[in-house]
């Protein structure tokens, strides 16, 4: 994860918000996102990547 994503995290309260990670990057995917969202917003309700690969986008 970026670590301006990390600075902005660390930066507000989430506790009792949902966060939707999503991905713009096909090439490595969510990687450990999802767990580092998990450990810097812990009273946070991480959700699972939301979005789609590209096998799954039709032309």
């Amino acid at each position: 994860m970026p670590m301006a994503v990390f600075t902005f995290l660390e930066a507000f309260d989430f506790s009792g918000k949902t966060i939707l990670p999503f991905c713009t990057n096909e090439g490595s995917g969510m990687g450990g996102s999802e767990r580092d969202i998990k450990k810097v917003c812990p009273e946070a309700d991480a959700a699972e990547q939301a979005g789609q690969e590209r096998e799954e986008l039709s032309d």
